[in-house]
């Protein structure tokens, strides 16, 4: 048994050698756990491959038919040949069928079966981690003595079932194919078939059935093979579910429509963040954005709270965002977006995509509640969902996107059958969030994939691709006499960001409605902008004359400006208008800056100018900053920026870059292994390594291992084992020869010793 550990790992261990530099990329990105973090060589490569956790997070990325054949060979005793699996799973041709060859080779690509067609092998701990029921059996009935009797005479099996209950055989035939197992009452109490009264009693007194349990039976896999002539499988997987595609829509449109998203997309992010720059959002105590920070960015760039958290946490994951600890812990652009903001639209498009593309928060469950209750806030931490496969899932939508279909069942569906051990109600939520992301993005466009969505598949440079379809910014508007403005396409970033200080934005679809009022201009004049300024700029942007009612606007505007005026006494406020003052004076919202009336057109308080200015405005009062000559001070506003620390993304989605260097230190790891090791030496888990040296305990074969000493380093020792206890191998060591304990926990490679 010891030998056939060691040489079935060996085994794994000369085929992953064997594997050519393309072969070996294909392995770790399909399982990119592998690489965190590279092994040092392909022995320990091995080793973490055979690994329960990494086998389970492999098994979760094969498909039905893949899943079929390894719940086959967790069953099979080993080795088994290609054939033997074949007939196994219920194949009655002469040749193999098609999908079985497919799925072997599918799963020797990653690791999960390795040797010749002939001689097929998988890593031990497949039987522990590839289900409770593999190929829907249950457990040996080697522990009942009645059950295995039955099982050892498939004749009297199906003589005594031919006389059963017809209900019996109805419960048999629910078992055979379904789960083996189910729930009755009492079921291990003492029963004879002469006090059998019920179907199950009369499966449970024949022994056809077993109680595994106070309340559960069981068929056990005996009774089941006998019973099913020894197939594994009712019938063979069929293959993938069709996606049909919506031939009603174009590429081309997509790719025009997905254009102008991605260019919008641009501009909602630099709003937002050029916003945040002047007045960062708190971060609550619990970390994250405050619902009602969130329903104020939504209304400050007139879109939905959902649409609003997709682009705050989009930026985040940009890197474009983070915690500034300045005063009081605030969200704020980091220094990243001076130089993101600098780069060409489909370059910062592009970086928008991708954040979204690697990120593995689960972004659909904002504004929902948790296990507690509470409300799930944007950029709350917690949100990494280790048991949700979000990328992988994200990545097989976008795939069955590629088809043409805009179909969400028939997605679901189609990846269903691609990840069969993910729940389906949860492929169904990923699958809606990516669909609507997705048009959010601009890589779909009208519900259908643009050219550079299926370049997301291939880990390629996607900038070029989304350069060809935005739309060329424009540098007019056209103002009505309603005191609006139609943009009848993107504008050029400088008019825009000029033309954001002067009016709000209405309404955005194909064109954008922007419209002036009171508030818009004064927050021009407040921005430090001149009256003549203003309307020299509109003049010159306009394909239309600048109506008179919009003239005596921004006039009016301009002469109330400043009416109240704010200065250092500590802070003093004066205005022309002593009514003003008092209502000023009886405003309970300032009495927490303490106003003092020193005169009739003069009140001082006890807070700073920028305190006095930031509560008077909340409480609508606008207020100018002066100097102590009475000049009018332009208050330029702070812009907040946090440096980016250790920003990156979880990669599930290894460049080929990457992936090139991983294989290059592994092939350089193997070169510099020491060439003194016998050619048997395999990495065992700690396990599979007692079970060798207990078995060399009983042969007395001597053992090479490879030890941990104290420094960490890997000596060579072999020994003759004497006995194992507590952790340790009790050992005659021939180096020292001397007998001396070894700790199985530092043994990292072992090899029987031929005579």
């Amino acid at each position: 048994m010891s030998n056939q550990v060691i040489d079935a790992r060996a085994l794994l261990v000369s085929s992953l050698r064997a594997l050519t530099d393309t072969e070996m990329m294909h392995l770790l990105r399909e399982r990119p756990d592998l690489l965190h973090p590279i092994p040092p060589d392909i022995e320990r490569l091995a080793a973490r491959a055979v690994s329960p956790s990494s086998v389970s997070r492999a098994l979760d990325r094969i498909n039905r038919s893949a899943l079929q054949v390894a719940e086959a060979l967790a069953v099979l005793p080993k080795p088994v040949s290609i054939n033997q699996l074949a007939t196994a799973m219920g194949s009655t041709t002469k040749s193999i069928p098609l999908s079985i060859k497919h799925a072997v080779a599918g799963l020797r690509k990653i690791g999960l079966i390795y040797g010749e067609d002939n001689n097929l092998l998988t890593p031990d701990s497949l039987v522990d981690v590839v289900g409770m029921y593999p190929c829907g059996l249950g457990g040996s009935a080697s522990n009942h003595v009645e059950a295995s009797v039955l099982a050892a005479n498939p004749a009297k099996l199906k003589k005594l079932l031919a006389t059963a209950p017809e209900e019996a055989q109805f419960i048999i035939e629910k078992l055979l194919w379904g789960i083996p197992v189910g729930k009755v009452a009492d079921a291990n109490r003492h029963i004879t078939v002469e006090t059998a009264k019920t179907p199950i009693e009369w499966l449970l007194a024949h022994g056809v059935i077993v109680a595994t349990g106070p309340e559960s039976i069981m068929l056990p896999r005996e009774i089941a093979l006998e019973l099913r002539e020894q197939k594994l499988f009712k019938e063979l997987d069929p293959g993938a579910p069709e996606v049909t595609p919506d031939t009603s829509s174009k590429v081309e449109i997509a790719n025009r429509a997905g254009g102008e998203i991605g260019y919008r997309l641009v501009r909602l992010a630099e709003q937002l963040l050029d916003a945040w720059s002047v007045t960062p959002p708190p971060v609550l105590r619990s970390g994250g954005l405050a619902a009602r920070d969130l329903a104020k960015t939504a209304e400050l760039l007139d879109v939905d709270e959902q649409t609003a958290a997709l682009l705050v946490e989009i930026c985040f994951a940009a890197g474009l965002i983070a915690t500034d600890v300045y005063k009081e812990p605030a969200w704020a652009p980091t220094t990243a977006f001076d130089l993101w903001r600098i780069k060409d639209v489909s370059v910062k498009w592009e970086s928008l995509i991708l954040a979204w593309w690697h990120n593995s928060r689960a972004l659909f469950l904002i504004g929902e509640k948790d296990e507690k209750g509470d409300r799930v806030n944007a950029l709350q931490p917690g949100l990494d969902r280790v048991g949700l496969p979000i990328v992988d899932l994200r990545s097989l939508t976008i795939e069955a996107l590629v088809f043409g279909s805009n179909n969400a069942e028939q997605i679901v569906d189609w990846i269903h059958w691609h990840r069969p051990r993910r729940d389906r109600k949860t492929i169904h939520k990923l699958v809606t969030a990516t669909i609507y992301e997705a048009e959010f993005l601009g890589i779909t466009g009208m519900g259908l994939l643009t050219n550079a969505g299926k370049q997301l598949l291939h880990h390629t440079e996607i900038a070029g691709y989304l350069a060809e379809f935005l739309p060329t910014p424009i540098d007019y508007i056209m103002i009505q006499a309603d005191l609006t403005a139609i943009a009848p396409g993107p504008l050029q970033v400088d008019i825009e960001r000029e033309l954001n200080l002067i009016a709000e934005i209405e309404s955005r679809s194909a064109a954008t409605v922007y419209r002036f009022d009171e508030a818009s201009i004064r927050k021009a004049l407040d921005a430090g902008k001149t009256v003549d300024a203003v309307k020299k700029f509109l003049k010159k942007i306009s394909k239309t004359e600048v109506p008179q009612p919009l003239t005596y606007l921004i006039e009016d505007t301009a002469r109330k400006h400043g009416a109240l005026r704010l200065g250092y006494a500590p802070t003093y406020l004066r205005s022309e208008d002593p009514g003003l003052l008092d209502a000023l004076m009886k405003d309970v919202r300032v009495t927490a800056l303490h106003p003092v009336r020193i005169a009739p057109t003069v009140v001082v308080f006890q807070a700073d100018p920028e305190e006095s200015a930031a509560i008077l405005g909340q409480s609508g009062y606008i207020a100018m900053l002066e100097s102590p000559d009475g000049t009018a001070l332009i208050r330029a506003r702070q812009k907040r920026r946090v440096a980016l620390e250790g920003h990156s993304n979880k990669l599930e989605h290894p460049s080929d870059e990457v992936l090139s260097s991983a294989v290059a230190a592994l092939r350089q790891g193997d070169a510099a292994a020491p060439s003194a090791r016998p050619k048997n030496a395999v990495r065992l888990t700690t396990a599979e390594t007692v079970g060798v040296l207990r078995e060399a305990v009983a042969n007395k074969a001597k053992v090479w291992i490879g030890y941990a000493n104290e420094a960490g380093r890997e000596v060579e020792h072999v020994v003759q084992p004497i006995r194992l206890n507590a952790g340790k191998l009790t050992a005659f060591d021939q180096r020292s020869a001397k007998v001396g304990d070894f700790s199985i926990a530092r043994i990292t490679m072992i090899a029987i010793m031929s005579e």
